[in-house]
């Protein structure tokens, strides 16, 4: 469900391919107060060092995560849900 928000799970420099198991995976940059391009700057994507980051503004990602909380579809999913999203707060709040 998150590819809505983060794009699919493929490194962005090979879209067609899977990442394999065990390969460094792709990374969520939540940010706030700051513009995109700074961010971007901060944590480049670099094919060559595997680094894949995704680029989300928090009031995106609150609205994901409070989304996906009410539904409450499995409890386990719910509590990584909310142990995300108040860790999200507790660093940019």
């Amino acid at each position: 469900m998150a590819y809505r928000v983060i794009g699919p799970k493929n490194h962005q420099w090979d879209p067609q391919a899977p990442i394999p198991f065990g390969a460094e995976g792709v990374r969520v940059v939540v940010y706030r107060n700051i513009g995109l391009e700074e961010v971007q700057q901060q944590f480049p994507v670099d094919p060559e060092r595997h680094q894949d980051y995704r680029y989300l503004a928090y009031a995106d990602a609150m609205d994901y995560l409070e989304a996906r909380i009410r539904q409450n579809l499995l409890k386990r999913i719910t509590l990584r849900l909310e142990r995300t999203r108040d860790s999200i707060r507790n660093h940019l709040d």
